[in-house]
């Protein structure tokens, strides 16, 4: 389990192609890893394999490639990058598993003197599980939805969340990650429409 708040960026090094593919990312020289332990990178729940003193090591199985933004991967991309939650630990954001539901489009930016609204579009099929001011995760990052409208929904960003997330370098058409509300997602079957 994961709190949505991103401790840092790391940068992809390598995305490899075969039958299970490896994404390898730089990583903190101080941050250790247990081989085998958990790792959200935009929002990805992946499980470490290898790790050196700067870089680990995920697999990644073809279902993920096809479900998340890990397709479009290159070396030189910017993700986010958040250790497990441990027991004792704060849950500033919300609970997120790691557990992608769908990729987003990023259809609007409107860019203020100190926020940034982001309006995306997500399939119809998710509508039951998009709630306004419930939380949502979007490459990992956890916010709130702040308006919704048919199959738009909009998100407020603060100049922090901006500078220390990959969201800062958001443009119009760009996909990215969901993972709706784990407390909604139960509950949703029996909303009245």
């Amino acid at each position: 389990m994961f709190t949505g708040i991103i401790e840092r960026q790391g940068v992809v090094i390598s995305m490899t192609e075969g039958m299970v593919p490896r994404l390898i990312i730089d990583k903190p020289e101080l941050w250790e890893f247990k081989v085998g332990g958990s790792i959200a990178v935009d929002g990805v729940c992946l499980t470490v394999i290898e790790q050196t003193t700067n870089s680990f090591t995920a697999d990644v199985l073809p279902e993920t490639i096809e479900r998340t933004t890990l397709k479009y991967f290159n070396n030189g991309r910017t993700v986010n990058i958040e250790r497990p939650l441990r027991m004792g630990d704060e849950i500033g954001g919300h609970i997120v598993q790691g557990h992608v539901d769908t990729r987003i489009k990023v259809i609007d930016i409107n860019r203020k003197e100190s926020s940034c609204e982001i309006k995306f579009s997500f399939p119809e099929k998710y509508k039951k599980y998009v709630i306004e001011k419930r939380s949502v995760a979007i490459n990992g990052v956890s916010l709130t939805i702040a308006r919704i409208d048919k199959d738009v929904l909009t998100v407020a960003l603060i100049p922090h969340t901006l500078q220390h997330t990959n969201l800062g370098g958001l443009k119009i058409g760009d996909e990215v990650n969901v993972e709706f509300d784990t407390f909604i997602q139960p509950l949703a079957p029996n909303q009245k429409k």
